[in-house]
């Protein structure tokens, strides 16, 4: 037996070098760090029955490459695939709300993100150092996306905020080296420091009108940036913002 169950939580696991495992039905719940540092496992389908996966449960898997989660997730929690730097597929469920702190932080081969219309947040780190899909659509259900939530996503072309996000955090999409194309949607409100730092392919940028605050070197070293508009709601623009945008030519203000 390569487990222990105990009133339906999966708690232990014993690898012995296993590739594949598919973890039963009658298990409702992962604990915390049943699978971590499982560096011989290559592939994991969850069980139907499972609700909740425990932080850190798959943390350091660095040879898993596919996981198949359960249809009725809520969160996927914190640093629960933290490190799994095979890791190329990862279906979220379309139950799920919140994607917590560092969840796939360091997964540097996941390209293809596709976020539930239903996700309420997404959290800091939460896919630091992923490549990422080169449309990346954060849905209008979204309120809240972490500081660093998309740092170094060098694989992103086309982005696209949606309405429900209120505030842009700090170094949210910084050095996200690929990105050409940004739409903000109207409803976006503040974006903070250091926010698209170092995104040297962006061209153009237009804010809506309800961005009123763009913080110190929001857009520093944006080094393709050639156009620039703001919104007639734009109040302050913070010290760096758009310092070493050589290739500045126009700036509009509303």
């Amino acid at each position: 037996n390569r487990c222990l169950i105990v009133n339906g939580v999966l708690k232990a696991f014993a690898p012995a070098g296993l590739t594949t495992y598919t973890i039963p039905n009658s298990v409702t719940s992962i604990g915390e760090r049943t699978f971590y540092n499982c560096r011989s496992l290559h592939s994991v389908v969850v069980g139907s029955g499972v609700l909740s996966i425990g932080e850190r449960a798959f943390e350091e898997c660095k040879s898993l490459t596919d996981v198949k989660l359960p249809e009725y997730m809520s969160s996927i929690k914190a640093e629960t695939f933290r490190g799994c730097s095979s890791l190329v597929n990862i279906d979220i469920p379309d139950s799920v709300l919140s994607i917590e702190n560092s969840a796939f932080k360091g997964c540097i081969k996941i390209t293809d993100i596709n976020l539930p219309d239903r996700l309420a947040v997404i959290g800091e780190e939460a896919f630091f150092g992923c490549i990422g899909p080169e449309t990346l659509i954060i849905p209008d259900s979204v309120a809240t996306i972490g500081a660093s939530a998309f740092r170094a996503c060098t694989g992103i072309k086309n982005l696209y905020i949606g309405s429900n996000v209120k505030s842009i955090g700090e170094m949210t999409f910084r050095l996200c080296t690929g990105i050409e194309n940004v739409t903000i949607a109207n409803g976006v409100e503040e974006i903070h420091r250091e926010a698209f730092q170092g995104c040297t392919s962006i061209a153009e940028i237009t804010f809506p009108d309800s961005v009123r605050y763009v913080d110190s070197y929001s857009f520093q070293n944006c080094t393709s940036l050639k156009k620039v508009i703001f919104g007639d709601s734009m109040e302050h623009v913070g010290y760096g913002a758009f310092s070493y945008c050589t290739a500045l030519e126009e700036v509009t203000f509303g």
